[in-house]
């Protein structure tokens, strides 16, 4: 899907998941670019100002699940897993390269339990090869709040996993635990896995009850 311009309206999907401004959900191939979101988007679980989740689950398909040169500005909120382009990136099983890059959130967005991010709610791959979800050259201006694991660029890393060249300028607030101007939590899993983070930069406000921090949590 390319080149979809300025979507405005109010999406509300209530106890659903995988809810997205332009698609839900990305499964083994699919690309989304240049698409632009403006509406407010309401769901449950996965929920995202572009895509609710983005997931290719195997090798052949790797890095076939992408999201490129892509914004939002609408309000994007739910109950877990939010975020402003993606609701998450990867999921828990096998996930092989699912991409984010050159994406934009101005709009603020909500979790009314956990796991929140300016670009995507949660990155995850229990996948211990290279084949892992990528958010590189990211920009976040946008208002994000949450209970727990809550950050400017993802709420949480889990595992495999690599963020270069995001940036962060909005505000971040957590009323429990895990707040980062670029990642909420990191949970590398131990030997196994990677989670590389390079050339990232926060300039938002971080507020958060235990585990706080300008860059993670």
């Amino acid at each position: 899907m390319k080149n979809v311009p300025y979507i405005v309206f109010l999406y509300t999907a209530n106890n659903m998941y995988n809810v997205g401004g332009v698609v839900g959900q990305i499964y083994y191939y699919g690309h989304v670019v240049n698409c632009t979101n403006n509406g407010t988007v309401k769901g449950s679980y996965n929920v995202g100002g572009i895509v609710g989740l983005n997931y290719t689950s195997s090798t052949s398909n790797a890095g076939n699940g992408a999201i490129y040169d892509s914004k939002n500005s609408g309000k994007i909120s739910g109950s877990s897993y939010i975020g402003g382009i993606c609701g998450s990136n990867g999921l828990n099983t096998n996930c092989y390269m699912p991409y984010i890059e050159r994406c934009e959130n101005s709009g603020n967005v909500t979790s009314s339990s956990s796991y929140a991010g300016g670009i995507v709610g949660r990155c995850y791959s229990n996948n211990s090869t290279s084949y892992f979800p990528k958010v590189n050259y990211c920009k976040n201006s946008g208002t994000i709040k949450g209970a727990s694991y809550v950050g400017g660029i993802s709420g949480s890393v889990y595992y495999n996993a690599y963020m270069s060249y995001n940036e962060n300028t909005g505000n971040v607030t957590g009323t429990g635990s895990y707040a980062g101007g670029m990642v909420g939590y990191v949970n590398n899993g131990g030997s196994s896995y990677t989670t590389d983070m390079e050339h990232n930069i926060n300039r938002g406000n971080i507020t958060g009850v235990s585990y706080t921090g300008g860059i993670c949590g």
